[in-house]
């Protein structure tokens, strides 16, 4: 029975694999230098057959390496993560000459964006092609290319919530981290604007992480209170910093704003701290508003 990825097989070319491998044409000229794909050493690519599970490779030229990764991964249907890797933004190690952050996010989405249209010149007499959608690859007929829909959740409910990891899982396997960020700070601000949605209240700023909660805070009655027990202070203090923590992070770290040489990077640690404070955030808001 043919699997989804059997599509991939018009990729099966000499030309695709030396493309895939760096040993391609220059495809972006930025500041009067030139840049393609990123360069794979036969070392690096052996790694990767072996990240891969693919343990009995051959090897060769380094473009046999390509050979065999793509055959194994449209055996076993792992096509789309495979391109997803090779086409994420950290491989682009070629691109680190640039210093502004926001010319590299630009310069990597040109690249890509070329490099399909190459690889779609190279199989156009297959009547298919390479596409990229919602963040996954996929091959189809020229000019088919399908409507991904996405399925219409309630928003404040646990199972949405807690789907936030899922929702993250493809940022992670690449390497994307800011994107893990953007995707937890969206989600909380989501579950705030549903609460007071919900209970008619008018937002007072939208976009405004740490304002919404404030608002919600008030609704709730969750401020800290003479009255309360100590450790309940405490930990309402608590969420309140992680709020504001992850806010501050979203605007001066994430993919959502492109902020030049004070743009740091992010790493799967503080990425999954984030996504889980996220996740426990927004089960506890849920939680309150249900009691």
């Amino acid at each position: 029975m043919a699997g989804k990825d059997d599509n991939f097989k018009v990729l099966k070319k000499k030309e695709i694999y030396e493309f895939l491998e760096g040993n391609g044409p220059s495809l972006v000229t930025h500041n009067g230098t030139e840049y393609g794909l990123p360069y794979y050493t036969a070392t690096q690519l052996s790694s990767l057959c072996t990240e891969f599970g693919l343990t009995d490779v051959v090897g060769g030229s380094r473009w046999c390496y390509v050979e065999e990764l793509l055959d194994y991964a449209i055996e076993q249907q792992r096509c789309d993560e495979l391109f997803r890797f090779l086409f994420s933004e950290k491989q682009f190690t070629n691109l680190q000459d640039i210093a502004d952050m926001n010319e590299v996010d630009e310069v990597y989405r040109q690249i890509v964006k070329k490099a399909i249209e190459h690889i779609n010149y190279s199989i156009r007499l297959s009547r298919k092609e390479l596409v990229l959608i919602n963040g996954h690859f996929m091959i189809v007929g020229v000019g088919k290319a399908p409507v991904i829909e996405t399925p219409k959740l309630n928003v404040r409910s646990i199972p949405y919530v807690q789907g936030l990891r899922e929702r993250c899982n493809d940022d992670f396997n690449s390497g994307n981290y800011d994107s893990v960020i953007t995707k937890s700070r969206t989600t909380m601000e989501e579950i705030l604007v549903q609460l007071l949605e919900e209970n008619h209240v008018e937002q007072i700023s939208k976009g405004d992480l740490l304002k919404l909660y404030n608002q919600v805070k008030s609704l709730f009655n969750m401020q800290q209170r003479n009255e309360n027990d100590k450790r309940v202070n405490n930990m309402l203090s608590g969420l309140e910093k992680i709020v504001q923590s992850i806010a501050e992070m979203r605007n001066a770290n994430s993919d959502a704003h492109g902020v030049g040489s004070r743009r740091i990077a992010i790493r799967e640690c503080e990425a999954r701290l984030v996504m889980n404070s996220a996740i426990t955030f927004c089960e506890y808001m849920i939680s309150v508003h249900d009691k």
